[in-house]
Parts: C-alpha cells; sequence; structure tokens
C-alpha cells in the first residue's frame, strides 16, 4: 500500500488524478485536488484539503484526537459521495456561491463531529443514510440543509438553524416534501442545541423527531409546519422566552418517551401516550416550570407530573384549551413541604378538562403541625386544594388491602392499591393510606 503524508505549512497541488495512491494523510498545511482524485483515502490529522474535483467518491478518514477542514469545490452541480469515518474533528467549508452542490455520502461509522459556521452559504445534503452516532455543531448565524428526506443525526448542538427548502441542485427547483430530521443518540451522550428549526410552509416543510435514549435540551425555537415527535429519551424543553418552540402541526410523545421544561409550544394538539411522561420543568424538582400550550388541546393518556416546593412556587402547565387526564397524575414535593389549609394549587389552566374514569393520583403528602391532604374535588378545575388529614378517619397500610374498591376523595377509581399516602374512600368509608 502506498502513502502519501503531507506535512509543513504550505500547499500541496495535484494536477492529476492519484488514483494509485491509497492513502493521502494531511498532517499540516493543505493538499489541492486540481484535477481528479487525491487519493483511494484522505487521513486529516489536522490539515486542510481543497476538494475541487467533481462527483468526488474517495473515502475521509478523521481519527480521535484529530481535526481538519474539507473546502468543497467552486464548480456547479458536483455530488460529494464520500464516506466519512473516524471520531475526529471535520469542518466542512462550501464556496459554490450558489449551493449548487451536495454531499450524498455515508456517515453511519462516523463517530465525530462535523462543525460548519459559514454563514454565507448553507450547508448542502442530499443525505438519507444515517448519521445516527456523529455530532453536527452548527455555528451561529449558519444554516444546514436538506433536500426533502430523513435523515438521523446523533446529536445536533450550537446556535445555528436546520431549514427546509433548499433548490435542486439538477434543476433549481424547490423542494418540495417533507425533510425530517430525526436527532437524539442511544449512546446515553446528552447534549443542548439552542438554535433553530424553520422552514416556510407546508408544501416545504421541515418535520422533528426526538429519538434515541439520551437526554436532548432545546433552547431554541421551531417555526416549522410538519409534525413533532419525542419517540424515545428525553427531550426538555429550556426557553423563558416567547418564541413557539416545537412547531405548529401535532406533537406526539411515544410510549417510554418524556417531554419536560419550559417553553411555548403553538402545535395544533399535543398527545401524551400511555407509558410516556409530560413534566413541567427542566428537572425532577423544578418548582417554577412552565409549559404553555397556546391554545392547544392536551390529551395524556400516560403521566402528568410537576413538583411543588411552596405555596406559591409550583410547576404549571397554562393555556391549554381541552385538557383530557385518562393516565396518572403525579405531584412531587420536597421533604420539608409545609403548607396551610385552604391553600389553592393551580396545577392546570385550561378552558376545559376532563377526566377519565381511570385516571390514577400519585400525589405526594407530608405532615406539619396539624397535618394535611390534598382535596382533589377541584381537580376538574385544575386545583389542587390543602386541607386537614382528620385524625378521627381509620389509619391502615395500603399493602393490607385485598379486593378493595378504593376511590380518591374526587370520586375517581384508583387501580390496583395506592402508590402514595393520603386519603381514600375503601369500601365506602374514608381511610387515611400510610
Amino acid at each position: 500500500r502506498t502513502t502519501l503524508t503531507k506535512s509543513g505549512s504550505g500547499t500541496l497541488k495535484f494536477y492529476a488524478a492519484n488514483s494509485s495512491l491509497d492513502t493521502l494523510v494531511i498532517s499540516a498545511g493543505a493538499a489541492e485536488a486540481c484535477s481528479g482524485t487525491p487519493a483511494k483515502t484522505v487521513v486529516f490529522e489536522g490539515g486542510t484539503l481543497y476538494d475541487d474535483v467533481t462527483s468526488t467518491t474517495h473515502a475521509i478518514y478523521v481519527p480521535k484526537g484529530k481535526k481538519g477542514t474539507w473546502y468543497l469545490t467552486t464548480q456547479y452541480y458536483t455530488a460529494y459521495a464520500n464516506k466519512l469515518t473516524g471520531e475526529g474533528t471535520l469542518a466542512i467549508e462550501p464556496r459554490n456561491t450558489v449551493n449548487r452542490v451536495r454531499i450524498t455520502g455515508d456517515w453511519s461509522d462516523f463517530y465525530g463531529t462535523i462543525n460548519f459556521t459559514n454563514t454565507s452559504i448553507c450547508l448542502p445534503l442530499d443525505m438519507s443514510t444515517s448519521a445516527s452516532h456523529a455530532t453536527l455543531n452548527i455555528g451561529s448565524g449558519a444554516f444546514v440543509a436538506n433536500t426533502g428526506q430523513t435523515w438521523a443525526i446523533g446529536a445536533v448542538t450550537g446556535s445555528g438553524t436546520l431549514e427546509q427548502p433548499v433548490s435542486n441542485f439538477q434543476n433549481q427547483s424547490d423542494q418540495t416534501g417533507t425533510n425530517t430530521w430525526q436527532i437524539g443518540n442511544s449512546d446515553g451522550n446528552d447534549f443542548t442545541f439552542e438554535g433553530s428549526i424553520t422552514d416556510v410552509s407546508s408544501t416545504y416543510c421541515c418535520a422533528f423527531t426526538k429519538v434515541g435514549s439520551c437526554k436532548m435540551t432545546f433552547k431554541g425555537k421551531g417555526s416549522f409546519h410538519g409534525a413533532a415527535r419525542v419517540n424515545a429519551g428525553e427531550l426538555c424543553l429550556n426557553s423563558s422566552g416567547s418564541d413557539v418552540m416545537l412547531g405548529s402541526s401535532t406533537l406526539n410523545v411515544a410510549s417510554g418517551a418524556t417531554l419536560s421544561g419550559t417553553g411555548v409550544l403553538g402545535n395544533s394538539s399535543v398527545t401524551v401516550a400511555k407509558g410516556a411522561t409530560i413534566r413541567s420543568g427542566i428537572s425532577e424538582s423544578s418548582s417554577n416550570g412552565e409549559l404553555q400550550f397556546g391554545g392547544c388541546n392536551l390529551t395524556v393518556n400516560g403521566t402528568i407530573q410537576s413538583y411543588i416546593l411552596t405555596k406559591s412556587r409550583y410547576s404549571t402547565f397554562t393555556g391549554i384549551g381541552k385538557l383530557t387526564l385518562k393516565g396518572t397524575l403525579v405531584l412531587k414535593g420536597s421533604e420539608s413541604l409545609a403548607l396551610e389549609k385552604g391553600t389553592e394549587i393551580q396545577l392546570f389552566e385550561a378552558n376545559s378538562i376532563t377526566l377519565g374514569d381511570d385516571l390514577q393520583l400519585d400525589l405526594c403528602y407530608a405532615n406539619n403541625t396539624t397535618g394535611y391532604a390534598f382535596d382533589t374535588s377541584r381537580l376538574d378545575e385544575g386545583i389542587l386544594v390543602v386541607g386537614d388529614a382528620p385524625e378521627a378517619i381509620e389509619s391502615i397500610h395500603a399493602d393490607s388491602l385485598e379486593d378493595a374498591d378504593i376511590y380518591t376523595l374526587s370520586g375517581v377509581k384508583v387501580q390496583g392499591k395506592p402508590t402514595r399516602q393520603g386519603i381514600y374512600i375503601v369500601n365506602g368509608v374514608k381511610t387515611l393510606l400510610k
């Protein structure tokens, strides 16, 4: 096998194809492929490649801990079908001023980071092959576009923009259809994206799907028209602004997945599947979290969760059109929680609230000097009221119940045995379960 190593600060120019050269290693300076392939494989160890060849297919390898810069051609109608591997960092710089270049290669075995910071030309992807191990870092003011396809990427970081549409480089017509960004990884590597997902219409649109078991924190905005989905892991919204975050179409949270955080949702509807969780606040113990729904309907078949710290500090769900609760309401609280009798906790603000027959309540319970419990009789208004825990009520353990009919104070039947202590109706008698 033949290997050529480029070192030093200068530029090495190739005016002919190096089809018999197995490996070109660029450790410093630059190599410029003026005509024909530079090598069968280009290895970046710190240098730059000016790839001015049309329709390149040479492999690219960036070793772990190494980095390189790949400049695309200034010519028109060129497709880069290169297989990218390695664990290092590759900066990509397009140079065609009207974006008539496309990247069509295979990034499925790349475990490193793609840096894109050009604010004049978008990163011109034409890809459907998964890049589920890679990280795409988009600089401020930079745009990344695909051509109406579904593309999976392990992580997206930075503060730039994922966009659609982009013109077709062969005939310059607009790209119709849906450009679906599938973001997330199953490697346990959590990440934060502070950028945007944008499009211009329902014909030339983006869609977004959170995949992978990781936690993705989203601090940007999503002014797109396609559907939004949380299929796996956790999508944590972290915004105190007024920008809509997850588009204007439907938003669905699948079984096993979690939608959490603070921010504004402008979706046409939000549905939380059985086995899924929606939580206000960016963590399990956030007491100032608020998810705003912009008037859309929210249906919860899974778990909806809030946290309470004091009578005036608790996480909420606001701006809901119709709220339908069919799963489990979980209310967590601090260990030192102490509330006054009569305190009203407005967990939900909705035009109407429907409680399902199988709704389960998992409410925190604590004792202060007098003892108290939550009265759920106004839950159909979104309100929990703090009341006394009467001493005259019989106290028993939930484990001692067999074949009992158990209801909450608001008349909702409990499926199975209660998992939290509190006051319930057991076979028609008020009972304090401990």
